[in-house]
């Protein structure tokens, strides 16, 4: 790839887009930002939201640990 692009294409169903390169996200989150409004939270509580998934994520590890 080269590095020097600012944006990438990704294609779905519908039609191709552009995002921008480093994004770590794909079309299908692009399409949500832009069709769905959830909440009015502005960005600046991402790291609690990604605080909050991972002790989610853990305690469903650990509990399909115990379980086998």
């Amino acid at each position: 790839m080269n590095e020097s692009r600012t944006t990438r294409t990704e294609t779905d169903l519908l039609e191709r887009l552009e995002l921008p390169a480093a994004a770590l996200y794909g079309i299908n989150t692009l399409r949500g930002v832009q069709n769905l409004t959830v909440s009015d939270r502005k960005a600046g509580s991402e790291r609690e939201f990604v605080r909050a998934f991972v002790i989610a994520k853990k305690a469903a590890a650990l509990a399909n640990h115990d379980l086998g």
